[in-house]
């Protein structure tokens, strides 16, 4: 089973199914497939979507059949097929000046943070290295990210307490550039003001 709501319609057309070349029994996908309107689905292979037909499992939801989301559905996955790719290609592009530039932040101002992802999404990590499995992810330090998240709201850059960013078609260079300088005044804050989450 493969969880897209993060990673579809964000690494790939087809999601990370697509991208890593797997065809999963069964995927979930949130409202990237719909643009962000309120839309939720899942696919799978024959024999597992065979039991919805023979009623042997029943799927009800308050947006089913929502001909509003339906047609903002169609009219977002038109759109990031259109020149093989180019929004999707774009996103990635900057989401990787973004996850460069973070890193290249924390190795100049020696803090044990990282930042790693495909692209489309990044994530931070208050840590030394990238996690290499789920436990990894939770040896970290979360005051230090917890104190990184809270400056950062305070400098105007929203960002998923986890650490996670998100980035869209509407993000270029101006605001990875801006955002990177803002960036690195929290760090700075954070080595002058509160050392005692480093």
């Amino acid at each position: 089973v493969f969880d897209e709501v993060v990673s579809g319609f964000r690494m790939a057309p087809g999601g990370a199914q697509a991208r890593y070349g797997v065809t999963p029994d069964l995927s979930t996908f949130g409202k990237a497939v719909a643009g962000g309107m309120p839309l939720a689905g899942f696919a799978g292979i024959n024999k597992v979507m065979n039991l919805l037909d023979n009623n042997a499992v029943s799927h009800l939801g308050t947006y089913n059949s929502n001909a509003i989301c339906a047609t903002a559905a169609l009219a977002t996955l038109r759109e990031l097929k259109k020149d093989d790719g180019a929004i999707l290609n774009g996103i990635r592009h900057t989401g990787c000046m973004l996850r460069d530039g973070l890193n290249d932040i924390f190795h100049h101002q020696q803090v044990a943070m990282v930042a790693h992802g495909p692209g489309s999404v990044v994530s931070v990590y208050a840590n030394d290295k990238v996690p290499k499995n789920y436990r990894d992810t939770l040896t970290h330090n979360t005051a230090l990210l917890t104190r990184f998240h809270q400056l950062l709201l305070q400098h105007g850059v929203w960002i998923f307490a986890r650490g996670n960013w998100m980035l869209s078609s509407a993000h270029h260079q101006q605001e990875i550039d801006e955002t990177l300088e803002k960036t690195e005044q929290v760090i700075v804050q954070i080595k002058l003001n509160h050392a005692g989450v480093l």
